[in-house]
């Protein structure tokens, strides 16, 4: 019996839009605790177009700001500009293998559960595929 993703994916998804000020998701992470957020696209219903990382944010800082480290600049960027996409989606009854062959084919830490439009209904990281290999019985 192949084990499917459903059962660890996280259902709380916070979502920024693709044309928000980076402060925005900036704010939204600190203010969850979190470390990514998922950037949607309200012109195509709410559709997940990209994703936020911490370290997405340290390499616009990086990439951005004067060499000598005099200021740190996100002023004027929107989420849009630093999101990383195309996003790496799967749906919640996507396979264990399937799930982690993505992770390591894309080198990312973060999957983007969406539904049949694209919506974000779950996320998963790579923290959570561990869980699941590490559950007595996996098979």
């Amino acid at each position: 019996m192949t084990k499917k993703i459903e059962p660890f994916v996280k259902k709380v998804v916070i979502t920024v839009d693709h044309d928000a000020p980076v402060y925005e998701a900036v704010k939204k992470m600190v203010d969850y605790d979190i470390g990514s957020v998922v950037i949607v696209d309200r012109t195509q219903g709410g559709k997940a177009v990209g994703i936020i990382t911490k370290t997405s944010i340290f390499k616009a800082l990086l990439r951005d700001s004067p060499p000598d480290g005099s200021r740190l600049v996100i002023e004027g960027k929107t989420c849009q500009d630093i999101m990383s996409s195309p996003l790496i989606t799967v749906r919640s009854d996507t396979s264990y293998t399937e799930a982690m062959e993505k992770i390591r084919k894309h080198s990312i830490d973060h999957l983007v559960v969406v539904d049949d439009e694209g919506k974000p209904c779950g996320f998963l990281s790579v923290r959570d595929l561990f869980m699941m290999l590490n559950l007595e019985g996996f098979t």
